[in-house]
């Protein structure tokens, strides 16, 4: 009896990452590189920075290389400018800042440095000016020099007399004109004459003294209270209880009665506290 035999395929169970798997060969292929197109950035010009600059007639232009010198009645100021931005001046005076380099940073630094450059020369011709509101009990700003609003006008008579007088006819210059009138007067009294203001201490064991230049408050706590006497003020205690700040400026002396109200503010029901006696000139 004839045997039967059969051929079976060898079974190759190398890796399938291989491409070779149960006798089957898998054809394999070379992957090109995949490139990436990068679009070209469009650096456009800047709408600040192709704005003319207007040199006044008052201010004085140095351009040396990529130096500026800007000279006015306020003062002199320089700036150096980088390289991706050019200054030029023009015969009729006015001041021209462009681009250099055709790149993305050019074109940030050309508003930017048009801006810088104008405010140069404003600043050195006109200047600049910022205002600060004071918000808190209490709070005041002091000075001794005063610049007034275009509302008001101040004159000097021959006999020395000084007089203020509306410059406009306006409601703003018709409330201007009573506030300057008195804050001259107070300028001139403080320098001559000084203002005090006079606390009264109220309340059992409350007494005040002075240790050098603080100002010592017993007032009932379990430690004294202390309190440094700031430059320019004159305090004295009279009585025990009664303290008495001189200053150039009612203003200042009015820091120093607030202060010692917010410590021992007065107590309605016992009457404990500080209480402002008078508010007069200085004898």
């Amino acid at each position: 009896m004839a045997s039967l035999s059969a051929t079976i395929p060898s079974c190759n169970l190398k890796s399938g990452f291989l491409g070779e798997m149960r006798g089957f060969r898998v054809p394999s292929s070379s992957i090109s590189r995949v490139g990436i197109l990068k679009k070209p950035v469009e650096c456009k010009e800047s709408r600040i920075g192709k704005q003319p600059i207007e040199v006044p007639s008052n201010v004085t232009i140095t351009l040396e290389g990529q130096d500026l010198k800007v000279k006015g009645p306020l003062g002199e100021l320089s700036r150096t400018y980088p390289r991706e931005v050019k200054l030029e001046r023009e015969d009729s005076g006015i001041l021209k800042v462009s681009k250099a380099l055709d790149t993305r940073r050019a074109n940030q630094m050309h508003g930017l440095f048009r801006t810088l450059t104008d405010n140069m020369v404003v600043g050195v011709s006109k200047g600049f000016e910022k205002r600060l509101q004071m918000v808190g009990v209490g709070y005041r700003a002091m000075e001794l020099s005063r610049t007034y609003p275009r509302e008001v006008k101040l004159e000097r008579e021959d006999s020395g007399i000084l007089k203020v007088s509306k410059a406009l006819d306006t409601r703003r210059a018709n409330q201007m004109h009573g506030l300057f009138r008195t804050l001259t007067d107070n300028m001139v009294v403080g320098v001559s004459k000084g203002f005090e203001k006079r606390l009264q201490m109220v309340g059992v064991g409350y007494r005040a003294m002075l240790e050098g230049n603080d100002l010592v408050l017993n007032l009932g706590f379990s430690h004294p209270v202390r309190m440094a006497i700031p430059n320019g003020l004159k305090v004295k205690v009279e009585d025990n209880t009664k303290i008495v700040v001189a200053v150039m400026t009612s203003a200042q002396s009015g820091e120093v009665c607030c202060f010692n109200q917010k410590v021992e503010t007065p107590e309605p029901y016992k009457g404990k506290g500080f209480y402002p006696v008078k508010k007069n000139e200085v004898e």
